[in-house]
């Protein structure tokens, strides 16, 4: 029974220690890496490596060439079981004030391993509030959309792209 113990013991130490010297500035990079294959860069950044996550300040946000967003503080957190994005006080380029209001307050999403096909998030801003959902298994992009009073009265036209549901709430659905 002793050795069972020991073992629980240096497995959940090894856990913890694996988590805490995990390289997430590495993951970071290779992770950036790859969105630029989708030609969207993250430039300007400065990061900070934390005890269980990375924390990026300033960081711009570009689609070919062009800026879309400036993102003043982003945080990673990569648990295993639970991995999540947070990103704070976002603010879109002028080129989409068109369509959206330009400030996002928050946007976070979850990845857990309990549902390993799914990609949870939610975001606040000037729009109202909006739930997402991932399938990565389907391919299939699910947001619900609360507008706000702002978002109703300025930009309908964005919302004319979305289908209205009896709830008043609008509703986006998306394969790839």
């Amino acid at each position: 029974m002793v050795k069972v113990y020991r073992f629980f013991a240096y497995f959940i130490f090894f856990i913890v220690m694996l988590l805490l010297f995990f390289p997430k500035e590495q993951l970071y990079f290779a992770f950036e890496k790859e969105l630029q294959n989708e030609h969207l860069v993250i430039s300007n950044e400065q990061y900070n490596q934390k005890l269980l996550s990375l924390e990026l300040r300033e960081a711009e946000l570009s689609f070919d060439r062009m800026r879309i967003a400036t993102i003043s503080k982003l945080e990673i957190r990569l648990l295993f079981l639970y991995n999540s994005v947070k990103a704070e006080d976002i603010e879109l380029s002028k080129i989409l004030k068109r369509f959206l209001p330009q400030k996002i307050a928050t946007i976070e999403l979850h990845y857990t391993l309990i549902e390993p096909f799914v990609l949870k998030g939610s975001a606040f801003g000037d729009f109202g509030e909006a739930m997402i959902v991932y399938n990565l298994q389907k391919s299939k992009l699910s947001v619900r959309l609360k507008a706000s009073k702002l978002m109703k009265q300025h930009f309908h036209s964005t919302l004319l792209m979305l289908k209205k549901e009896d709830n008043g709430e609008y509703s986006y659905e998306k394969s790839f």
